[in-house]
């Protein structure tokens, strides 16, 4: 492939961090704080084949290639076999770990490589398909602050990307989150961005639901009640918890976010 006989050296192992690898490695001063400092120190010793360089670009650009292609093959024989009527969906992974790191690392060893929302929707409007994406329930700043993660921002590129590819728009949560108003309302918040910014929404999934969440006299029933009624009219949706509800939304986040930030 490319030339040559095996994937590029340096890329590390399951355990290790991005700048623990030769070929992942953020440049001198790219991240700040006290990883920079110590990269000061000990001067920009990243290997002559990274993540950026020609001949790594060249090869994740081959692999994300590889990826689209394969999934444009798999769609063409799903049209073929299902008739133009019927409506198909491909789930996207939301891998949003790592996504604020500047080699994307996590993303990329899985082929998802450059602009590659931009480019899985263009495959996907060849066959008309939706593009179904995860992790809607998540929130940047309640994420571990080691893990890099940007799950609320990776959810509104996809609602963008296909906004300009002109096709449907289907979310899902990733976890469960039925017991936690503030995960359910993140969902609606994302899904009310969506919208408003032309995304095509023609569903969501609600997953991991179970005996509790559909039982008469729940409390969980009455809020899933509610996030089905918000959901079919976001525009009115912000006016359906009480002051004493929202306040514990915050106060939830702002706790959340703390622990995120220091332990």
């Amino acid at each position: 492939v490319l030339g040559r006989e095996s994937a590029p050296n340096g890329l590390g192992g399951y355990n290790d961090g991005p700048d623990d690898t030769e070929f992942w490695a953020a440049k001198k001063g790219a991240l700040g704080g006290v990883a920079s400092a110590l990269r000061g120190c000990l001067g920009d010793a990243r290997a002559e084949e990274t993540w950026d360089s020609p001949e790594g670009s060249a090869f994740l650009g081959w692999y994300s290639g590889a990826l689209v292609q394969h999934g444009r093959d798999v769609l063409r024989s799903a049209r073929d076999v299902f008739g133009p009527k019927m409506r198909l969906a491909a789930k996207v992974s939301g891998i949003h770990w790592l996504r604020g790191h500047p080699s994307r690392a996590a993303e990329a060893t899985a082929g998802y490589c450059g602009d590659y929302l931009q480019n899985v929707c263009e495959m996907l409007a060849e066959t008309g398909t939706v593009l179904d994406f995860t992790c809607f329930e998540m929130r940047d700043a309640l994420q571990s602050w080691f893990a890099d993660s940007r799950p609320q921002e990776l959810v509104q590129s996809a609602a963008l990307a296909s906004t300009r590819c002109g096709i449907e728009f289907a979310g899902e949560n990733a976890l469960y989150c039925w017991n936690d108003e503030g995960s359910v309302e993140t969902i609606e918040e994302q899904s009310e961005f969506a919208v408003a910014g032309g995304a095509d929404m023609v569903g969501l999934t609600a997953l991991r639901l179970e005996p509790a969440l559909v039982a008469e006299g729940s409390p969980l029933r009455k809020s899933l009640e509610r996030f089905i009624a918000n959901m079919k009219d976001l525009k009115s949706r912000k006016g359906s918890r009480s002051r004493a509800e929202r306040l514990g939304i915050w106060s939830k986040r702002v706790w959340n976010a703390y622990k995120s930030r220091n332990y």
